[in-house]
């Protein structure tokens, strides 16, 4: 039986400190799939008939929608982005002898913007 490969490629902007969902999507059937960070060649997780399996590294920080899985949704969430979280991410997915790969380029941890706050002198409405 010949095995075939479908490949696509996003990029995602998360905000520092702040929880980010990096985007795996396939198809109905999934019987394992691995999330891996590219640059570092680590394994956030690796799911499986089993369950999850998460690295010691990112055990704390990241998750799989679990109960979405056989929906064909293998999003990963990543609590509290940091800085060297940039970089490029790759999901992993095995349907029955066909093979997803879906690449996620973290692209800029930019930090949250705060509110301005306007004084009483600033803001004409209040004299």
């Amino acid at each position: 039986m010949a095995k075939s490969l479908r490949e696509s490629e996003t990029s995602k902007s998360c905000v520092l400190n702040q929880d980010c969902i990096l985007p795996c999507r396939f198809e109905n059937g999934v019987t394992d799939m691995r999330w891996f960070l590219y640059k570092t060649s680590s394994l956030i997780v690796s799911y499986n008939q089993s369950g999850s399996r998460y690295s010691e590294s990112f055990r704390s920080r990241a998750s799989l929608f679990e109960d979405q899985i056989s929906r064909g949704n293998g999003d990963l969430l990543l609590r509290g982005v940091k800085v060297d979280d940039e970089g490029e991410y790759r999901c992993y997915a095995n349907i029955i002898g066909i093979y997803d790969r879906y690449y996620v380029d973290l692209q800029h941890a930019v930090a949250a913007r705060r509110p301005r706050r306007t004084s009483l002198a600033e803001d004409p409405g209040k004299n």
